[in-house]
């Protein structure tokens, strides 16, 4: 990538050669090189993605998920001799799809070798199916752990909405599921922002799914680089559940947030475990960033752990 490139972005993209090559037809693949399946996907249809082709992928672009690069990006960075992390609400698994093409070229720029494992818990069936295929189509399945469940504070039961699985990735637990789907809707956006709140479809269900807690994801695993969740609403009760195991073996948390009661929680929380701020915007809002104007739809924070960065340095 040219100087005059990198010069709009964080100086942490150098640290990362920009992938190019053969893209067969039917997929994107993006700057670290994470192969995207089309039919996963809602995208706009463009004739040149139906066909072999070379690409060198553009660099991220100023939205709300350039954060989230720069969470991996440091993540990646900062990993020693191993790589670890976790994406809860996986969806198809492009976020540890992200990171294990980051994690290609840091080591390749790097002259590296670091080892890796993802874990990834994604409970809609169709998500669930596509995050199996993506892994295979990236050539990582074998360093995964995948969990079919729903995430949340405790390991039982839950209602769970699916439904629509290529046009909408925001499907998520229900306290209620008696009541009709237009109720919970509006009930949900007294507190965050939906996606799907313009939708008067129907084509949706609500099953009763076996629920995965944080502490029994974190209880196998010694050290996390990073962990990633977009979880509709429940970020705060996920993470407030496990603060022991989040202080002793996490040393990054990215969360997409969805409501002003749930990120105002979620400072209260982590200042609370003595946690670094380092990205703070919130859902539904027009924000000033580093990168100029970013309109918010999900919101921001990412959090990192002092306790295990001071210990890596010390090492």
């Amino acid at each position: 990538m040219t100087d005059q490139e990198l010069a709009l972005h964080a100086p942490i993209l150098g640290d990362f050669p920009r992938w190019e090559g053969i893209v067969p037809a039917g997929y994107c693949i993006n700057w670290v090189g994470a192969m995207t399946n089309l039919e996963m996907v809602d995208w706009d249809d463009f004739e040149i993605w139906h066909t072999t082709r070379h690409e060198t992928p553009p660099l991220p672009v100023f939205d709300e998920e350039y954060f989230e690069w720069l969470d991996v990006l440091e993540s990646v960075r900062s990993a020693q001799d191993r790589y670890v992390m976790i994406e809860l609400g996986a969806g198809y698994g492009r976020w540890i799809t992200n990171a294990f093409g980051a994690l290609q070229r840091y080591c390749q720029h790097t002259s590296q070798e670091i080892s890796s494992q993802f874990i990834a818990v994604e409970p809609e069936p169709t998500h669930y199916r596509w995050l199996k295929q993506t892994l295979a189509e990236n050539e990582m399945l074998p360093k995964c752990k995948l969990y079919k469940n729903a995430i949340t504070d405790h390991d039982n039961y839950v209602w769970f909405t699916n439904g629509q699985s290529k046009k909408w990735y925001g499907q998520s637990i229900i306290d209620n599921p008696s009541l009709s789907w237009k109720t919970r809707l509006a009930n949900r956006a007294k507190h965050f922002y939906s996606r799907w709140f313009h939708s008067d479809s129907e084509d949706h269900y609500s099953v009763q799914i076996p629920a995965v807690s944080l502490t029994t994801v974190l209880k196998p695993l010694e050290v996390v680089d990073l962990i990633d969740l977009d979880v509709q609403g429940s970020e705060l009760k996920i993470l407030s559940s496990s603060p022991e195991l989040l202080n002793e073996k996490v040393k990054r948390v990215h969360i997409g947030t969805h409501g002003r009661y749930i990120e105002e929680g979620l400072r209260k929380f982590f200042h609370k475990q003595g946690w670094e701020n380092i990205h703070d915007y919130s859902c539904h809002e027009e924000q000033e960033t580093p990168y100029g104007v970013i309109n918010f739809v999900d919101g921001v924070q990412s959090w990192v752990n002092p306790r295990l960065v001071a210990a890596q340095k010390a090492a």
